[in-house]
């Protein structure tokens, strides 16, 4: 019989994809990734330093002019390929998605936020609905995100800018009951 250490599986450590290739993190801190859906460490990732984000950032910069010289045609066809490895992949990609999801719902549901049931349709799904709980956390985040996204846009508009978007939104509210938008 095997002992533990020898049946264990050894946990990648991951590297940082700067300029087209691989490269070890420059730092001897590190962050275990964890398959939700089971606890284990699956893999550890580099908290990376200043110089690791200064290394991609520079190699994203050089690399820029040649990307934006590139043909519409040409980068069209790269965003074309990985459409095409997610779909050659879908099955797997849904596998470990649907761990995930799993996972944070256990979590949800422990935090009691949300209840599950099963689905009276067929008794094998799980329906998912918010808890009190769940609907006070819900207001407070959506309030939250409101507040921070509309700080963001007032410090990056002028006041003619805002103006222009404060009517855009009347029109949309308006426009939410009769679900026709008419811009002039």
């Amino acid at each position: 019989m095997s002992s533990p250490a020898s049946t264990a599986r050894e946990v990648e450590t991951l590297d940082n994809f700067i300029g087209g290739r691989w490269v070890k993190a420059r730092t001897s801190e590190f962050f275990d990734v964890h398959n939700p859906a089971v606890g284990e460490v699956i893999g550890r990732t580099p908290l990376s330093t200043a110089a690791d984000v200064d290394a991609a950032v520079q190699a994203a910069t050089n690399a820029f002019p040649a990307w934006r010289d590139t043909p519409v045609n040409s980068r069209a066809q790269v965003l074309y390929k990985v459409k095409q490895l997610m779909e050659q992949h879908f099955d797997e990609m849904a596998r470990i998605v649907d761990i995930q999801l799993n996972r944070v719902n256990e979590r949800l549901a422990e935090r009691g936020l949300v209840e599950r049931r099963a689905d009276p349709a067929d008794g094998r799904g799980v329906r998912l609905s918010l808890t009190a709980a769940g609907r006070t956390t819900q207001r407070a985040i959506g309030r939250r995100h409101a507040r921070s996204v509309t700080q963001a846009m007032t410090a990056g508009l002028t006041r003619a800018e805002m103006a222009q978007l404060e009517m855009i939104c009347r029109k949309l509210a308006c426009a939410s009951d009769t679900r026709e938008v008419v811009f002039t």
